[in-house]
This record gives C-alpha cells, structure tokens and sequence, in this order.
C-alpha cells in the first residue's frame, strides 16, 4: 500500500474507534485532529495526495500538520463532493515540506456544459486556514477555501519563509492564454481549475459569495514566473477581502493581484496591500472587480443596479513595478474599483518608491465613480507597455465613468518627484465631471492635468448621447512642479456613432498655481463645443508659457479664463499675483468667436511681457508694493484689443510716486492699444499712495498717449496728512496725564504718608523734630482720559522721600523733599476704530512745603522736575509703525484750605492749582513706508481743583475720611508737526469730579505699625479710579 492509501483508512478508523487520546510518535510526519478531537498520525514522507477524511462523509474541522513529506498532489484540510456537503473550519499547516497544491477546504466541483451551464455538488468551503511556514514548497496553488455550490467565506491563507510556484511550460499554460480568465471576462462561474498558472486566493466560490478572506504572504522566495492572487473571487459578493504581500519579485516573475473579484455581484471594502523590494513586474493590482457577462443578463443593468459594484476599495503599493503583459487589456495597471456595470465609488489607492503603466482610483463602463482617491508618491507613470491599444497607458485618473454616468468628486495627488504622462481628477466621457480636483505638487506630467473631463479626447468608444458638463473641478499645481497644460475643467468633443458632434460645458472651474512650471497653456475651463462659463484660473507663483507650441491650435500658449472654441465665453476671470508669464503667452479672459461678456482680468504684479491680450471686458490693475515710477504692469508685443472694456486701477497706497510722475498699467510699444469704447475709473479706497510720513495723494488714471495706459498723481498736489495720525501726539497725552497724577500723590497722599511717619518717629524719639524722617508712598491708576478719542492708562506710582516738622508759635512747617519713579502703559482709539500702544516711565524728584496755622488755614507750593521716556506702536493708514521718545519734565503746584473741627469731626476746604509741563521732541517714525521725521511739540497742563474732605477721628489711632472735588483741565493739548503738516491735537480740557474714600490707622506706642489707604474715584474727562497705599513702623 501506498503511504497515501495506508494513511486515509487509518484516519477513517480512528475516527470510528475513537482514538482521540493517541499521541503520535515524534517522528510522524503527518497529523491531523479531527473535528471531535480525535488525533491520528503517519510517518510517511512521500504520498501522491492528502486529504482530511474521505469522499463521503463531512470535511469539516480538520486539522492537518505536516513536516518534511513530499506531495506530489495536493493537500486539502477537507474536501468533500457530497451535495451540500461543508467544507469549514479546518486547518493546514505545512512546514519543510512539499506539494503542488494546498487547500484549507474545498467542497465540491463545477462542471460546465454546453453554454456555460453550471452543475455543481458540495456546499461551503468558509472558515478554513492555510498556514505555509519555513522551508514549504509549494508549486501552483494556495486557496484557503474553495465552493462550487455554495460560500467561501472568512478563510486564511498565510505564507511566510517558504518557496511558491514553478516555471510555466506551454503545457502548464501561460498568463496570456489566460489573461481572460483571470480577469473573469470570458469566464461565469470561477474556480480555480479554470487558471492555468500559480495562484493563491483566501476564497473562491463558483456560485456564491467570497467574503472576508485573507491573504498574506511575506519572505517568500517566489518561483512562478506567472502569479494570479485573489482575496476573494466569487460568482456573487466579493465583500471586505484582504491580501497583503510583502515580497521581494525575481526578475520574470508576472503578477495579477485583486482584493475581491465578483462575477454578476459587488466587490466592496477589500483591500491590497503590496510592498516589494524585488524587480518583478505585476501586470494588474485591483482592489475590487465587479463583473457582469450579458450571457447572464436578461437585461443589461443601467448602471445603478445594487447587484453589482466596485466600491470603498484600497490599494497601497510600495516599490511595485507595474507593467502589463497584455497592453490591450482595460484592466490592466492599478485600480482601486473596477466595475461593468455598477457603481465604483470611495475607493482609494496610495502609491510610493513605484513604477507603473496607469493608476485609476475607479472604473466604471456603465456606472458612476465618485469619490475616489489617488495620492501618488515619488513614483513614475509612464507608458512601460509600448502599445497604444492601453488607452490608459502613462495616466492618472481619479474616477472614469465610461458611458452616461457622473464622475464627481474625486482627488488625486502627485507628490515627491512623480513622473507621469496625464492626469485627469475624474473623466465622465457622456456624464456629468463635478467637484473633481488634482493637486501636483514637486511632480512633472508631460502631456496635460485635468481636474475633471467629460468627452473623449484619448479614444473610448461611445454610445451616442449628449455629453455632461464639467463643472467646479479644480487643479492646484505648487513646488517644483513641471507640466504641459493645465485645464480645470474639459468638455471635449464626442463624435458618436452616428458622427455627430457633441461636448458640454465648462462651468465654475479653477486652476491655481503657486509654483512650478507650465510649458504651454493653463485654461479655467474649456468647451469644444459648447459654452465656457464662470472659470477662474489664479497664477500666484511659478513660470509659464516657457516652450512654444507646435500644434497650431487657437489655445496654445494661451492663459485662459475660458476657452469656448464654438460656444459662448462668459463670466471667466484671470488673477494673476504673483510668477512669470513667459513672452509666448496670450492672455485671454473668455474666448470665443461667438460671443466673449463679463470676463476679468485681476493685474497684482508688474514687469510682464506677453504676446496678445484679449476677449477681457473688465481689466483691473493693482499697483504692488515696490512699485515706482515708470514702471509698467503690462507690456505687450502683439495684439492689445481691450475696446469697450472697462479699465480701473487700484495702488497699494506705499507705492513711492511723486505729484507729476506716471506708472504704465498697459502699454504696447510698437502700435496703438485697441481702446474704442474703453471706460477708466480707479478702485475705490485703492486711489491714493502714502508717503513714510502719512502724507497721502490722490492717484488718477488716463491714457496718456495712443499706445499707454497710466496712474499718475497730478503736479502741484499738496496731499493730506491722514487723520490717523491723531494717534501720535495721543502717546504725550497719556504722558502728560501720568505726570498729573503724580503731582496728585505727592501733595495729597505723599504729604498725608509723610506726616503719619514723623508722627510715628515722634513717639519713639522726641529728638525727631530736628531731623528728617523717611517715609514712602505707592499709588496707582487705572483712567479713561476723554480727548476728542480717548486713551486708557494704567500705571503705578511711587514716592520715596524725607519729612522734617517745625512747630514754631502759631503754626506748624513741613518740609519733603522726595524722589518719584513711575511707569506705566496705554492704549489710544481713535473713533475710526484705529488703535496705538505703548509705555511709558519718568524719573525725578522734587520738594514740597506746607504750614498748617493753629486757626485751621494751610497753604502749600511744591516743584517736581525729571524726564520721561515712552514708546509708540500702532496703526497707522494701515501700516503698523513705532517710534521712541523722550523728554524732561517740570511741575509746580500751589494750595490752600481751612480745617474746620467739629467735635471728633473734621472738615478741610481746599484749592489747588497745578501746572505740568511736558518738553518737546523730535523722533522718527518708522513704518513699511520707511521712516519720517515728527516733532512732537510740548505740553502744558494747567489744572485747578476745589474739594472738602470729611475725617472722622475714631480714637486716638483710626480715622476714616471721604471727600468730594472737582477739577477743571484748562489746556492739556498735545500737537505732533510732520514737514508743513499737523496732526489732529487731542486734548483733556474740560471737568472731572471725584469721590474719595480713604482709612488711617497711626501707630502708637502699644503698636508700632500704621497704614493709610484710599481710593478716588473719576468722572468726567477723566474717568477710572486712583488708589494710595501707605504702611509705616515705629522704629
């Protein structure tokens, strides 16, 4: 007996008697446990086949191991032809062994009769398991599960550090032979006796579904020189299969890989993932392939039937060479989603470090693709097949929808050095092309990039229909980019069968260009036959119209909004803000001989030299920065028809130009410029130019002579100092005012601080009347100062000084002198909602006197001197700009007033007269515009104030105390000159009235410690609130 036949009754005995507690010698070379458990082993090494069970009985949850055998067969987990006979859930795990095929499970056999008519036995093949581990040899097929009747679902195949496949021979078959097969064009119901070259696939299902199978496969040494791998394959649903390969390709080796593969039924959410490192070529990569024959069909589906679809697949490759074998073939290269006749929708394909005939995220020939994705990186797409039947051959497409369906919204993007020969977002040859987009980035297309297409310009056969639009489709190229021709959106021209033709419109298209070049033409939206409508084209960045075009077509070299070559042209607008224009181009807005309204033309940079300027209806001209006079925007060399457009022009207003100077918007050298019926106006709020020291002049624009356009500021005009500048002197009103207040410490607080100390000092040492005696003080403010504007300026103020008291007679003298220190900041509103900020500190000191007569009457003087240094940063016209300055200070002030005692009750009625004086400057204002000189002229602030303070004596310690007061501010105007011009003066003259609220506790001799704090409270044209603080210590 054979050790095959030996075998196969010793497993069907076992499985009768109930060995399941044997345990196999150490040298078995073969064991497998039955689904009950029962464990049965062999030690041969050399059999024809090996099979689970018999032919008769279940083949379900077996597991098969074996380690150094040679099959000269196959191996199958389980394998049953009983009708509706199950073979799931076994397992097979190979290790130093060989064999030509191995199956986890198989159940049944098709059989087909005359017209591809089906007979089938078996049932499932779901759940089952090939493991090929080190040192497996296996020589054509690895299948997880396999039904001809019913499911092959959730099977697994996994291969890692084993050796697949043998050489084809011409009798073993070839990948051409079978390329039909493969692709399941010719075939109805799969199986894999129908491939005659090496195959792995997780499942594969004659008659029903093949979902949710596994394949992966990594540190193979690959030995087929043809190679078919499917996750799943069915003649129904090919749902969420896997197949992820981590190879490294001999030189030879031909592959042909698919996620899922459906015949008459949806390939949905599979998956490839491919990494290679070897120089093996694959002929096709798919995520998902819905196919369906119209043999099958009683009547052709209409593109949304449900049954069929190729949708939510995902490629991603990695240094993959992609070449195909059969260049005729559609379904070569990579897709994400293929489908006949459904739909083919949110597929996905990522691609890097590769090298391939042609990349399609999605297609459909009868069913839309929408929302599709393909991100190509540091990767060549090129034509490797050399035969032009490929029609894809060299492309890039996101979605294509071949015949009456829409291709919207998809995406594709080139990356990173990217070679390809064209790229199209999405293609609907006779649908709809919407919302498609291309970004190529660091990449070059020799030929051209679409952002969405309907029509045929590459040679797919039609069925006679009115083609769609293109419409909102978008092509953003930046980097080093390099390209032929960009074009938003193509409505190409079909001629149908009846050679009749046709093409839609281009509607609401963009290009934009950020860097990179284009060698030819950038068109908005182009129409063959129809209307081109609402396009834009920006160029922000890069250099254009570098070669020039040979095939005598009206769009070569050409910057178009629109292009309509036999319809309307309307709406379309050309921005250009930055790049290069090359001396080739022309420039058009909407083009057409039979109707060009409504197109614009956005001018942002100058120095561009181009050949023709036409079909614009509005020009507009914006002067850059940098600008000067005699320069010139546009310069052309040939054909300058603008006639009953209308003109307008727009500075940027630090444009250096003078009263009396020009700057060329349009000029044509060598012949008039085509102006009849023009109109010229200039852009409101754009219409004036501002010198570094806010200086403005109005700018007008004519034409001057036959062959220019200008903007010129007319001799003699003096120009205006913008009101803006109100802002600069606002920075010496809040210093003015800090100054102010400080004065206000010092003879109300700083005085009240000073004697608390000599008091204090009194009780400790009586000697102290001949001395002076320390004492400091810190307040603060946080004040709104109305100024016509205003200004908000918070800041703190401190005081540090000496205090000597003489009693002589009838009257007590108080001498202090003190050095003062403060700083602050501010903010500036003007009422046209421009704003500055800045700080400010001083420095000084400064002496005061007072006598107090035994009657209640006091009078006062103090003198303050010291600098003061600020800053300034604001808004200025628009332009942020800043100066410094600085100035020294003086200050006086003189007092009386009248205590007036009542019981524990004092009333002290006072007036004060104060004078601050800020001196003048001269600084340098510094802005984008450059830099002008100012003189901030000085300020005076005279300030009377009349007020009453209550206190009330609570003990020999604490009072509280409260007053009321008003000030009147009689100048306090600050004045800033540029050149002949003055600034607008602000001013705090007018009243403020106030509220104080204040509590002294003095020390005595059982506590050494004292305290004064008080707080003021402002309204008027001085508004917030002051504060002092005091502590004092008995020493």
């Amino acid at each position: 007996m054979k050790p095959a036949e030996r075998f196969l009754p010793v497993m069907v005995a076992s499985s009768i008697i109930g060995l399941g507690a044997y345990t196999p010698p150490v040298w078995a070379g073969v064991t497998l446990t039955g689904a009950e458990g029962q464990v049965q082993s062999d030690t041969g090494t050399v059999y024809e086949a090996l099979e689970g069970n018999g032919y008769t009985g279940s083949a379900s949850g077996n597991t098969l191991t074996a380690d150094g055998i040679t099959v000269s067969g196959n191996v199958y987990g389980g394998h049953t032809e009983t009708e509706n006979g199950a073979a799931d859930k076994n397992t097979v795990t190979l290790t130093n062994s060989t064999a030509a095929g191995v199956w986890g499970g198989k159940a049944g056999t098709l059989q087909e009769a005359m017209f591809q008519t089906a007979v089938t036995t078996g049932g499932s093949a779901n759940s089952n398991t090939v493991t090929l581990g080190q040192g497996a040899v296996v020589l054509q097929k690895a299948i997880g599960g396999e039904a001809a009747k019913g499911s092959a679902n959730n099977n697994r195949v996994v291969l890692q550090g084993m050796a697949f496949g043998h050489t084809i021979s011409t009798s073993a078959g070839s990948a051409e032979s079978s390329s039909d097969t493969i692709y399941g064009k010719s075939e109805v119901h799969p199986a894999s006796a129908k491939i005659n070259i090496d195959l792995m696939a997780g499942g594969i299902s004659s008659n029903s579904d093949a979902s949710y199978n596994v394949v992966q496969a990594s540190d193979l040494t690959l030995r087929s020189t043809a190679l078919v791998i499917f996750g799943g394959r069915s003649q129904g649903s090919a749902k969420e299969n896997q197949v992820t390969l981590s190879l490294n390709t001999p030189s030879g080796a031909n592959l042909y890989v698919f996620g899922g593969s459906a015949v008459n039924g949806t390939a949905d959410s599979n998956s490839v993932t491919v990494t290679d490192s070897g120089s093996g070529t694959y002929d096709t990569v798919t995520g998902g392939i819905s196919l369906a024959h119209p043999e099958d069909l009683s009547v052709i589906p209409d593109g949304d039937d449900a049954t069929y679809g190729a949708n939510n697949n995902q490629v991603q490759l990695k240094g993959v060479h992609v070449a195909p074998q059969n260049p005729s073939s559609f379904s070569s290269g990579v897709y994400g989603g293929y489908s006949s006749y459904g739909t083919a929708n949110g597929n996905s394909v990522s691609i890097q470090d590769s090298s391939l005939s042609s990349v399609l995220g999605a297609y459909s020939m009868m069913g839309c693709t929408s929302g599709n994705q393909v991100e190509v990186s540091s990767s060549v797409v090129k034509d490797t097949s050399g035969n032009t039947q490929d029609h894809t051959a060299g492309l890039v497409i996101g979605g294509l929808s071949q015949n009456g369906r829409a291709a919207n919204d998809n995406q594709v993007t080139l990356t990173a050095g990217t070679q390809a020969k064209s790229v199209y977002g999405g293609v609907g040859v006779l649908g709809t092309a919407t919302g498609n987009s291309v970004t190529i980035t660091d990449s070059t297309v020799d030929v051209e990039v679409v952002g969405g297409q309907t029509g045929d310009t590459v040679g797919w056969i039609m069925y006679s229909a009115q083609p769609q639009d293109a419409e909102n489709n978008q092509v953003t190229l930046s980097g080093t980019s390099s390209v032929d021709t960009v074009v938003g959106g193509e409505a190409a021209a079909v001629t149908t069968y009846d050679e009749v033709p046709l093409s839609g419109k281009a509607v609401g298209n963009k290009v934009t260009i950020t860097g990179g070049t284009v060698k030819n033409s950038v068109l908005g939206g182009h129409s063959a036959l129809s209307d081109a409508t609402g396009n834009t084209v920006t160029i922000a960045g890069g250099t254009l119209g570098t070669e020039a075009a040979t095939t005598g077509e009206a769009d070569d070299n050409v910057i178009a909004g629109g292009f309509a070559e036999n319809g309307a042209a309307t709406g379309n607008t050309v921005n250009i803000t930055g790049g290069s224009l090359g001396t080739l181009l022309s420039l058009y807005g909407g083009y057409s001989d039979k109707e060009s309204t409504g197109n614009t033309l956005n001018l942002y940079t100058k120095g561009n030299t181009v050949k023709n300027v036409q079909y614009f209806q509005a020009l507009n001209f914006y002067v850059p920065a940098g600008t000067a006079a005699g320069d010139t925007l546009l310069e052309v060399t040939g054909t300058a028809d603008v006639h009953g457009a209308a003109i307008s022009a727009g500075v940027n207003d630090a444009v250096s130009l003078q009263p009396g100077e020009v700057i060329n918007l349009l000029h044509k050298g060598n012949a008039p410029l085509l102006t009849e019926g023009a109109s010229y106006s200039m852009v409101a709020g754009q219409d004036f130019v501002t010198d570094p020291g806010f200086v403005q002049h109005k700018v007008l624009i004519k034409k001057q002579d036959p062959n220019t356009v200008v903007l010129y500021i007319p001799a003699g005009d003096k120009g205006t100092l913008n009101p803006d500048t109100k802002l600069i002197p606002e920075q010496r009103e809040a210093a003015i005012s800090q100054l102010v207040n400080a004065s206000d410490l010092a003879s109300n607080h700083g005085y009240a601080s000073a004697v608390a100390a000599y008091e204090a000092a009194w009780l400790e040492d009586h000697s102290v009347k001949a001395k002076f005696t320390p004492y400091a003080v810190v307040g603060g403010h946080d004040l709104r100062y109305a100024t016509g504007s205003y200004v908000d300026s918070q800041g703190i103020s401190t005081e540090l000084g000496f205090v000597k008291r003489v009693v002589a007679g009838n009257h007590t003298d108080t001498v202090m002198p003190f050095a003062e220190y403060g700083n602050g900041n501010y903010t500036a509103h003007l009422d046209s909602g421009a704003r500055s900020d800045g700080g400010q500190h001083y420095i000084g000191g400064g002496l005061l006197l007072r006598r107090d007569l035994s009657n209640g009457a006091h009078y006062e003087g103090m003198v303050r001197a010291g600098y003061l240094s600020g800053d300034f940063r604001g808004l200025l016209a628009g332009h942020q700009a800043s100066y410094a300055t600085g100035s020294s200070y003086v200050a006086a002030h003189l007092g009386l007033g009248k205590v007036v005692t009542r019981g524990r009750n004092d009333f002290d009625y006072y007036g004060k007269l104060y004078w601050t004086h800020l001196g003048s400057d001269t600084t340098r204002i510094y802005s984008g515009l450059g830099g002008g000189t100012y003189h901030l002229d000085s300020v005076d602030s005279y300030r009377s104030r009349l007020g009453l303070r209550w206190t009330r004596h609570q003990g020999a310690q604490d009072t509280l105390y409260a007053g009321l007061g008003w000030d009147y501010e009689f100048d306090g105007e600050a004045r800033a000159q540029y050149r002949d011009f003055s600034t607008p003066a602000p001013s705090v003259q007018g009243s403020s009235g106030f509220v104080e609220l204040g509590w002294q506790s003095k020390a005595t001799k059982e506590n050494p410690w004292g305290a004064d704090v008080r707080v003021t409270g402002w309204s008027g044209v001085q508004r917030g609130f002051t504060y002092g603080v005091t502590i004092t210590r008995r020493m």
